[in-house]
């Protein structure tokens, strides 16, 4: 279909009827001279032409305006008209963005990017619960940047830095402060990685085995004897190897090292509970069954200083491991510590 179709236009003239009309309009022009009146053809075009304003309409005042001749008219219902096709936009619009999905990999990206946007609040919500939506997320973003600026400053001290006040000046008060907390949490990751280590021996020695793991010996070196901690190592007591090398002091640093740590959840009576139900002789005996036979006397007196030595263990179980008065009063000291500790709320 052609993109003209749907104009309207007048017949255009054949050649002979061209002809004849340009031969009448020939006829009825003056010779041309070099004075003009207003509605003549310009000096220099043919004669034969048409004038501008039998195509286009007069653009002159009204008072200088010619009246239309029959063969302005006649040239007037002969001609076409221009037809302009509409352009078309080199450039269409681009398409709508797609709607958030919610998938795992957007979230891991805008997290990695540190996007600040709230998360949406669910439909359905009330304006106070908007409200406290809005507030929760801007104060959980506060404590995320917090914390990843105040990490930013313990990697900053460790690697040998200083750090700065808000004019530039060193600010040794504040570094020192997180040298003494870099301290702490090395000591504290210390005592929890033996703990961790102690326990899982003991979950290595207490699972059931099958075919010829489930008898395999067991020597004295084998028990998870509660000794060996950092403050042992610095204090130079070595593995245990025999029942000569287990040290009362070095078992009592053991089991209260723990309430040291500051992520600590676990009670003082819990730890009494978990040490009795762990060294008392009646639960060991599955393991006894498996100690080699020069070992096992060995093993049954160190269960046995286990027992006396833990200051977990309530009175009943006896003070045999104290060796002097001093032994028991630095005992006593520890138990009020301890229990000043529950009295504030940090156990």
């Amino acid at each position: 279909m052609s993109h003209t179709s749907f104009l309207t236009r007048s017949p255009i003239p054949s050649h002979s009827q061209y002809t004849s009309l340009t031969t009448a309009t020939t006829n009825t022009t003056t010779t041309t001279t070099t004075t003009r009146s207003p509605g003549t053809t310009s000096p220099g075009f043919p004669s034969s032409w048409p004038r501008q304003s039998a195509l286009f309409g007069s653009t002159s005042s009204p008072s200088t305006r010619r009246r239309p001749t029959a063969t302005d008219e006649a040239l007037r219902s002969s001609l076409g008209y221009f037809a302009f096709l509409p352009q078309s936009d080199p450039k269409p619009p681009l398409p709508p963005p797609a709607p958030n999905t919610g998938s795992k990999a957007a979230t891991d990206t805008a997290e990695r990017l540190g996007s600040t946007r709230p998360p949406e609040t669910p439909q359905g919500c009330s304006e106070s619960d908007r409200q406290e939506h809005g507030t929760s997320a801007h104060t959980a973003r506060l404590e995320r940047e917090q914390a990843e600026a105040t990490q930013g400053e313990f990697d900053w001290v460790r690697s040998g830095g200083i750090l700065r006040d808000a004019r530039g000046r060193r600010d040794k008060v504040r570094t020192e402060a997180i040298h003494a907390e870099i301290r702490r949490r090395d000591e504290e990751d210390g005592i929890m990685r033996t703990w961790n280590s102690y326990e899982e021996r003991w979950r290595r020695l207490s699972r059931p085995g099958t075919g010829t793991d489930q008898h395999m010996a067991i020597q004295f070196r084998d028990i998870p004897w509660p000794q060996g901690s950092a403050a042992d190592r610095e204090l130079g007591v070595g593995p245990v190897g025999t029942v000569e090398d287990l040290d009362v002091e070095s078992m009592q640093r053991f089991f209260l090292a723990t309430l040291r740590v500051r992520t600590n959840r676990m009670t003082r009576k819990e730890l009494v509970r978990a040490a009795w139900l762990r060294w008392h002789p009646d639960k060991l005996v599955s393991v006894l069954a498996r100690v080699v036979p020069e070992d096992v006397s060995m093993v049954q007196e160190g269960i046995s200083l286990v027992m006396g030595g833990s200051p977990y263990i309530p009175p009943c179980f006896g003070y045999s491991f104290f060796s002097s008065a001093r032994a028991l009063e630095r005992w006593h000291e520890s138990v009020n510590i301890e229990h000043e500790r529950e009295q504030i709320g940090l156990d």
